[in-house]
């Protein structure tokens, strides 16, 4: 289970643990629009791959931060490679 905090980052129960992840730094926020939605493919993406869930969350919260840059969920994501 994960629940976004909002500007406090997530907190995560595998099951096994509880883990609080801090937010992502933010230098410049244009737009919220979106961001859940990047947080929540990237993990989805990150977990079918083979990650932990911790590890995708991780991965998911900085594509998420770095989608804040742009309109619409469109900032400067990175890709896979």
């Amino acid at each position: 289970m994960a629940v976004t905090i909002g500007e406090h980052g997530l907190f995560v129960d595998t099951g096994d643990e509880r883990v609080e992840l801090p937010a992502a730094p933010v230098p410049r926020v244009v737009d919220s629009m979106g961001a859940g939605d990047v947080l929540a493919g990237t993990a989805a993406a990150r977990l079918a791959l083979g990650d932990d869930l911790v590890g995708a969350l991780r991965r998911g919260r900085a594509a998420a931060a770095r989608s804040l840059a742009g309109p619409g969920g469109t900032g400067w994501l990175p890709v896979a490679a």
